[in-house]
């Protein structure tokens, strides 16, 4: 009787030692997979198409305080529109004296 109950307690620790290892290795893994698409890719970083190679530039830009700004944009999206078409650029706006 006695060891039947050894028995069933070392079953259940053996099982509850298994059990945390998977959900460390679960977390883990979840972590990891997390990681890897916040840089961009599998390896961490991006490969870049052909087309992309030849229209990719820089544009450089230093403020006054002298920190450096790089655009990696392509020009078409640094020039697009960021309003909507319902939205106007401009605003009508009356001078109080």
């Amino acid at each position: 009787m006695i060891m039947r109950f050894i028995f069933a307690l070392f079953a259940l620790g053996f099982l509850g030692l298994v059990a945390m290892i998977v959900i460390i290795g679960y977390r883990f893994n979840k972590m990891l997979r997390q990681t890897r698409r916040q840089m961009g890719g599998r390896h961490g970083f991006r490969y870049a198409r052909p087309e992309e190679e030849t229209q990719q530039q820089h544009t450089h830009t230093t403020t006054e305080n002298g920190d450096t700004i790089i655009d990696n944009r392509s020009e078409q999206q640094a020039n697009r529109k960021i309003f909507s078409k319902n939205e106007g650029e401009y605003v009508d706006y009356k001078e109080e004296d």
